[in-house]
């Protein structure tokens, strides 16, 4: 798992989380997430990581796993893998509603999507739009999708 692999490369460097966080602008108490293994970090932290750590290459298999589910699976697969999870990416609510990120996100900033919600975040001076942080429950999506399969 990822999280065994993060501890010792940071073991190798021997880099602490504070340490770890400030080398990577990522935030300490995400690392402490990653450490736990209650998080696999997205493609941009994995990279600070890596450059960080030198362990490029790192192959996330939970990731691959759980696409593979959403993908393919049937509709236990799905139930299981919604329920195992503390939010649902945007891009994986998209796949299993069968319409684009764009238009998840949408109907989460806009306070329409009975799944989830948006949350905008303060601009910064380099900022050049509008930023958000989507929550989009599992259970509530399983439910949403449920009834709208129903119609």
């Amino acid at each position: 798992m990822f999280k065994e692999q993060l501890k010792a490369a940071m073991e190798r460097a021997g880099m602490n989380q504070k340490q770890l966080a400030e080398a990577t602008g990522i935030s300490r108490p995400t690392i402490s997430e990653y450490l736990k293994g209650s998080y696999v970090p997205k493609d941009a932290q994995l990279e600070k990581l890596s450059k960080v750590l030198s362990f490029a290459g790192v192959n996330i298999p939970e990731k691959q796993e759980k696409q593979l589910e959403i993908d393919t699976g049937s509709f236990e697969d799905v139930e299981k893998f919604l329920l195992s999870e503390k939010n649902v990416s945007v891009k994986e609510a998209a796949i299993l509603l069968g319409v684009g990120q764009q238009h998840v996100k949408l109907a989460l900033q806009q306070g329409t999507a009975p799944y989830g919600y948006a949350v905008k975040c303060r601009k910064t001076s380099e900022d050049t739009g509008d930023r958000y942080v989507y929550h989009i429950s599992p259970k509530k999506l399983m439910e949403y999708q449920i009834f709208n399969k129903a119609d």
